[in-house]
């Protein structure tokens, strides 16, 4: 599946805690499978850490931003991955569907695409992430 479709299968796709599927997913979740339905790629589904915890979260991804590659300001490409922060936590993930937007589900919010460049979301930006796969 291309990326367009998953994310035309994703919208409306309500957030679940743990949720790694179609029928509800948390953040990681929608960006564990847009990667694997997308790309063939599986990255790691830390399906034991709560979305709800931002701490756990936050550790969580510090821990594995290794297999991960920063990306520069403005140079992102659909398919990478964007950290935000709650308070000084990172701890929310979604997938970048154009440049200035992205493709999240949070807690009362179902997926949907939103701007990262204004709004609520503009001063929650940690970075912007390429996996190593696609990295070089």
């Amino acid at each position: 599946m291309n990326l367009t479709e998953f994310i035309n299968l994703a919208i409306g796709v309500p957030f679940l805690d743990h949720g790694r599927d179609f029928q509800g997913w948390d953040c990681w979740g929608l960006v564990v499978r847009a990667y694997r339905e997308c790309f063939g790629v599986e990255v790691p589904g830390y399906e034991d850490v709560s979305a709800l915890n931002s701490k756990d979260a936050g550790e969580l991804f510090e821990f594995h931003k290794k297999s991960w590659t920063e990306v520069p300001a403005h140079q992102e490409h659909p398919g990478d991955v964007i950290l935000l922060r709650h308070g000084s936590w990172p701890c929310h993930t979604g997938l970048i569907v154009k440049a200035g937007l992205m493709l999240h589900v949070d807690m009362g919010i179902d997926t949907c695409v939103e701007s990262y460049v204004s709004g609520v979301w503009k001063k929650r930006v940690i970075g912007i992430y390429r996996h190593a796969e696609f990295a070089g």
